[in-house]
């Protein structure tokens, strides 16, 4: 069996020319193989002595190289560990356990594939080692042949950093202030029926960034409307970006809520309904409500129409000609 070598170094599939066998599979002859050629005739028989087949020269450190296979010379030894530094980070690891491994470690730096093989031997995934806290991380490095600090210290970086969670929300629950019992009430409601909500606290009389940014990240926006058609400035600001923002808009209003003539709160209040399917709340039939708010979430999620006809909707006539369900 004759290893091909004769590649340009940034082949990064180094295998055997027949059966096109990994360096995991080298055999003890094939690493002497590789010794001779690259010029280190001198070692072949301690290597053939302490039996280093490939599996076993991908888990060698430079400390190993000194301690383990004798080699006192400073000068040979570190082109030797060059050699193999090299052959590392070149293997195939595409036919291994180690992929998921070598591509965590090529993220961080194209040096540290090195130790894929090391890693992977002594059963340290990224899985795992996202179980660990970091000073067991570091201890399981330095155990499985990670001698050098500088890398030690990027993996554990690389593996504090978490990638963000995205939030995402079935609805957003909007509210006049006047009309907070009952917005807790849908909450509460919408929650039980296995949604995802947000509501927010109204800890101040503007809304937050914050606010703004999980009205984008939500499929519905249900803003929840009192008796008297009064809107309060949050409830303004929020109905105006989920507008801008294509957000499903689903009216919630109290049983014997009626539109008002006049003014720049009603107009607002005129808009956010006019032309929309609303849920008229009946505390009567509350469950009837919620089943037709639930419905109608959901079936936006789903990709349906908002003009679909629902069983058991009623029409009611209002100023406003808007619909509202049982």
């Amino acid at each position: 069996m004759v290893v091909d070598f004769y590649r340009e170094e940034s082949d990064c599939k180094i295998r055997m020319e027949e059966g096109e066998e990994t360096v995991f599979d080298w055999s003890v002859e094939d690493v002497v193989r590789w010794l001779r050629r690259r010029g280190f005739g001198d070692l072949v028989d301690t290597f053939s002595e302490m039996l280093v087949d490939g599996d076993l020269l991908l888990q060698l450190s430079e400390k190993d190289l000194k301690e383990c296979l004798g080699v006192k010379n400073g000068i040979v030894r570190k082109r030797l560990w060059r050699e193999m530094r090299k052959l590392m980070r070149n293997v195939d690891y595409s036919f291994g356990e180690g992929e998921s491994m070598a591509q965590f470690l090529r993220n961080i730096s194209s040096e540290l594939v090195e130790y894929t093989h090391r890693l992977v031997t002594f059963g340290l995934t990224k899985q795992y080692m996202d179980t660990l806290a970091i000073e067991d991380v570091d201890n399981a490095l330095k155990q499985a042949g990670v001698d050098n600090l500088a890398h030690r210290y990027k993996i554990k970086q690389a593996l504090r950093t978490k990638p963000e969670k995205v939030e995402e929300y079935d609805v957003y629950l909007s509210y006049v202030e006047t009309s907070k019992t009952l917005a807790s009430l849908v909450e509460i409601y919408l929650k039980m029926r296995g949604l995802v909500v947000f509501k927010d606290l109204r800890e101040s009389t503007k809304i937050s960034e914050q606010s703004l940014t999980k009205i984008d990240r939500s499929t519905s926006f249900v803003v929840v409307l009192p008796t008297l058609d009064t809107v309060d400035d949050v409830a303004k600001e929020e109905f105006i970006h989920a507008v801008n923002a294509g957000v499903n808009i689903i009216p919630v209003v109290e049983e014997d809520f009626q539109l008002l003539e006049g003014g720049s709160s009603v107009d607002l209040a005129r808009e956010m309904v006019e032309g929309r399917m609303v849920v008229r709340w009946i505390h009567e039939y509350q469950e009837a409500s919620i089943d037709k708010l639930v419905d109608m979430v959901r079936r936006h999620s789903g990709g349906w129409m908002n003009h679909i006809q629902f069983s058991k909707i009623r029409s009611v006539s209002l100023d406003s000609g808007i619909e509202s369900m049982l």
